[in-house]
């Protein structure tokens, strides 16, 4: 996490624990800059259920909690996409999100 205690979020429709595990493909541009940028740094980025929108187009309102999440594997699949294999490491809370 940066110094401000900021963590870039990936807002879905579903939930992840601490120490599980997930499947995740990533298609638009914003996602893809954000798995580029966090590989980079290796600090992760935050997954957190959506309360409010979709996976796709507009920005979604996340939850107040989500788990950050590491990645242990990537690939890319026969049709293009990104897929990344995930671990939840730890909880925390959206204070705010910008």
């Amino acid at each position: 996490m940066s110094s401000e205690g900021s963590l870039p979020l990936f807002p879905l429709h579903t939930t992840l624990l601490p120490g599980a595990a997930i499947g995740l493909r990533v298609f638009e541009p914003r996602y893809l800059d954000l798995v580029r940028e966090t590989g980079r740094s290796g600090e992760g980025f935050g997954v957190c259920l959506i309360l409010e929108g979709n996976e796709v187009g507009a920005p979604a309102t996340p939850a107040a909690f989500g788990v950050q999440v590491k990645i242990e594997d990537f690939d890319v699949g026969a049709d293009g996409v990104l897929q990344l294999r995930l671990r939840g490491t730890r909880r925390f809370h959206v204070e705010r999100t910008r």
